[in-house]
Parts: C-alpha cells; sequence; structure tokens
C-alpha cells in the first residue's frame, strides 16, 4: 500500500467515524469542484446546468450515471411525460411522417430500451452524493423554489437581483 493510499483509507474512516466530508473537502480543494448535471432527456436538466453554470461553478452535463464523490444534481420526471415530449422534440420528423403512435414506440425504446435511462435514475436514487429533483415538484410555476434549492444544495451565495435575472434569463424551452 502506498504513502497516498493509507493516507485516503485513513481520511475515510475518520469521516465515517466524525461524520464529517473531511476526504471530499479536500478532494474539492485538489481537483477542484466539479458538479454534474443529469437526467433523462426532457426532464428540465439543461435549464438546472444554465442556472448552476450562470453561478459560476464548474458543472458538467450528462445523460449517464457519474460515479463518485462529486456532487450531482438529477432531474426525473413521469416516464410517459417523459416519452411524449421526447416524441414531440427529438423524432418530430418521424412522428409527423409516420404518426404519434410511432414517435412514442420509439421514443420509450430509445430511452428506457436502448439508452436504459431508468437504470441510471436507479443509481442516482441510492448515491448519497446526489439531489434528485422531480420535474413535477420544480418546474411550471415553481422555478424559484428550484433556485433556492440549489443555493442550498451546493452552498453558494446567490444576491437577490442575480437571482431574479437566473429566472428571467432562462426557461425550459
Amino acid at each position: 500500500m502506498s504513502p497516498k493510499d493509507g493516507l485516503r483509507d485513513f481520511l475515510l474512516k475518520l469521516e465515517s467515524h466524525v461524520k464529517v466530508p473531511i476526504f471530499s473537502a479536500l478532494l474539492r480543494v485538489v481537483r477542484g469542484r466539479r458538479i454534474y448535471v443529469g437526467g433523462m432527456e426532457c426532464t428540465g436538466s439543461t435549464f438546472v446546468y444554465q442556472l448552476i453554470h450562470e453561478m459560476g461553478l464548474s458543472v458538467f452535463k450528462v445523460h449517464t450515471y457519474v460515479p463518485g464523490r462529486f456532487e450531482k444534481v438529477v432531474t426525473y420526471r413521469d416516464p410517459r411525460d417523459v416519452i411524449c415530449s421526447y416524441a414531440r422534440r427529438q423524432l418530430r420528423s418521424l412522428t409527423e411522417s409516420r404518426g404519434i403512435e410511432q414517435g412514442l414506440i420509439e421514443s420509450h425504446v430509445k430511452l428506457f430500451r436502448q439508452y436504459k435511462r431508468h437504470v441510471d435514475l436507479k443509481r442516482y436514487a441510492q448515491d448519497p452524493w446526489t439531489l434528485l429533483l422531480r420535474y413535477e415538484d420544480y418546474f411550471i410555476g415553481r422555478e424559484r423554489a428550484l433556485l433556492d434549492a440549489l443555493v442550498a444544495y451546493l452552498r453558494v451565495s446567490v444576491p437577490e437581483n442575480v437571482r431574479r435575472r437566473l429566472l428571467e434569463e432562462y426557461s425550459l424551452e
């Protein structure tokens, strides 16, 4: 075992004993703070990404599970709504040429059979480094509550005038 591994193991044991994320805090200092925004397509993850990016934080947008001790913010939504939105936005030409039914079937196949987005969501739900944001709770008129939740989770200070600007400037569309 190298000295570096020994130090890491010691800090992880200490962290679990005192319930303070010592190792995690040191990693953030050494590596820089990384925040990942993820979620299924059509769940508001781009909107969340834009808000966090405008807070001046280093943020990466993903649609698949990211393991590790990184702060993660993940959006999710009723799968039926995801399928409908995906068919409307991403498969418009298919829907227009072959009908809405074919668009819905293809959306389901892509998102849940091919990409297996529900498997990633289950992994995020078990990840203690993840803030899960349910679309129906934080979007469509509740964007202020979403911004407040992000500010609290990320432990950042965002002045009121900046919060107003962010909510005016960015949207789900």
